[in-house]
């Protein structure tokens, strides 16, 4: 049987990391950044790059004044070190320096020009997205994910509609349920999620919850996602112990913590768990 819904209730959201060489930059930066959650700043490269791995987003502020080969090497040790947190750059509008820093990938780019009103925003933007990127690293650690589990994950994270059950999933995956629901099981050894079905309801929520940021009503997006609004509402109650007006409050960045520790986390702990044994 499909395990139901569980409600994880609310959780508190990782922090947001900022660094500036600029400490007038900074302060801007981060009063601009407070729309969008916790702040906490590093002061140094070094702090940028040791503290990535608990924050939610990470923000460098780069004037470009002279340096920005130093600087790109410092972003490239840092995406190196940090593969899978979003990165938002905010730099000043200047073809010569873009190209500079054109080999680091990075998730949004804000110019200064831009600050502080589109910050927030690209921050909210980066996290909305960084979700994928988690979710393809985790499908990376192949020893501890079953094929027939890590295609069907895939095939349910890229969908443009959510699939609303667990038989539908197996169905398109051409994967008994009963088969993706042992392989859940196998994968994380009973943590996290108690089945598929919490799964399905973290990627609808996400997906709510991006075209909700992008400025649509509730209504609009669950008609986007044809689920229809009770259903949203249900799933929401369920796996966040809110409302739809609640979940607007809460944000993205919530969503995003809620779905890594009941989903991706668990994924992760498991291939750690086959490698020990």
């Amino acid at each position: 049987m499909e395990s139901p819904l569980v409600s994880s209730g609310p959780q508190s959201v990782r922090p947001l990391l900022l660094f500036s060489p600029d400490r007038e930059l900074g302060a801007e930066a981060r009063h601009a950044l407070a729309a969008a959650g916790p702040v906490r700043s590093a002061s140094s490269w070094t702090a940028f790059r040791k503290q990535a791995t608990g924050s939610l987003c990470a923000v460098a502020v780069l004037a470009g004044d002279g340096g920005m080969p130093e600087h790109t090497e410092e972003l490239a040790a840092f995406r190196s070190a940090a593969p899978v947190v979003p990165l938002v750059l905010v730099t000043r509008e200047d073809p010569e320096m873009l190209r500079t820093l054109a080999p680091v990938p990075v998730d949004e780019v804000v110019w200064l020009g831009e600050m502080p009103e589109a910050l927030a925003l690209a921050a909210r933007r980066a996290v909305s997205r960084g979700w994928r990127r988690r979710m393809s690293w985790t499908f990376g650690l192949s020893a501890g994910v079953p094929r027939v589990l890590r295609e069907a994950l895939a095939l349910a994270a890229r969908a443009g509609v959510p699939f609303r059950s667990v038989s539908a999933l197996g169905d398109a995956a051409g994967a008994d349920r009963r088969t993706l629901w042992r392989a859940w099981r196998e994968a994380t050894d009973g943590e996290g999620a108690r089945g598929l079905k919490e799964v399905l309801g973290w990627l609808l929520l996400l997906r709510a919850m991006r075209l909700r940021d992008g400025g649509l009503s509730w209504s609009a997006a669950a008609d986007r996602l044809e689920v229809g609004p009770k259903a949203l509402r249900r799933t929401s109650r369920s796996l966040m112990d809110v409302d739809l007006r609640g979940l607007g409050r809460a944000g993205i960045a919530a969503v995003v913590e809620g779905f890594e520790r009941r989903v991706l986390i668990p994924l992760e702990k498991g291939h750690r768990r086959d490698r020990v044994s």
